[in-house]
């Protein structure tokens, strides 16, 4: 078929001059044939991208703007580490936007737009739907690496983290056992200088007076 290259080299003006003779013989088909030859012919630009040049713009991870978080080696105080799990929550959900985009993207039906899908014939199928394929492993394979990074990096800063936070909650408790103590101390040396405070007083008011 000269209009889509099909079993013949492709020719748009010999397709409209043989499906102009059909349409003229009362080919009902052959004018709706015609308008989509026309139409090929006009898009060839749009085919191509799919077919040669597709990049996978519309879904690609860059296109989310993820921001990264950024990590200390380690948060000592409570502001710092919500502020750092809020930022990986934010992540968290910018990902998901990202993968929920990828996995809506396929199968590759669903990335060619239907009206130009109609127009390409099927060796330009098969070519593109191998492109888009390899182009939406790739994608999902850089951002899974960007990820592993990025979860890699929050479980230092987490194990960093967890550990200052259990070390302080020891020095904490054996500080308030020693305080403690000291407390207990104290009110014990109190309790003995009252006692014998009052001893000395019951002492004096039992000597007679000369």
């Amino acid at each position: 078929m000269y209009g889509f290259g099909e079993g013949t080299a492709e020719d748009a003006g010999k397709a409209a001059y043989w499906l102009g003779k059909a349409a003229a013989a009362g080919n009902q088909e052959a004018p709706r044939s015609l308008a989509l030859v026309q139409e090929r012919a006009a898009r060839k630009t749009e085919i191509a991208y799919y077919v040669a040049h597709f990049d996978g713009a519309a879904v690609a991870y860059a296109k989310y703007a993820c921001a990264r978080p950024a990590f200390p080696a380690v948060s000592t105080k409570n502001a710092d580490i919500e502020a750092v799990n809020a930022a990986v929550r934010a992540w968290r959900d910018c990902y998901g936007r990202f993968a929920d985009g990828l996995n809506g993207a396929m199968p590759v039906t669903k990335t060619i737009p239907p009206g130009l899908l109609k127009l390409m014939n099927n060796e330009e199928f098969v070519s593109a739907g191998a492109l888009i394929s390899a182009t939406y492993s790739r994608i999902g394979a850089d951002a899974r690496r960007v990820a592993e990074q990025i979860l890699a990096e929050n479980e230092a800063w987490k194990g960093a983290t967890d550990a200052y936070v259990a070390k302080n909650n020891q020095q904490l408790q054996a500080k308030l056992g020693t305080d403690a103590l000291l407390y207990q101390r104290n009110q014990r040396e109190l309790e003995e200088g009252r006692q014998a405070s009052t001893a000395r007083e019951n002492a004096m008011k039992k000597t007679p007076s000369k």
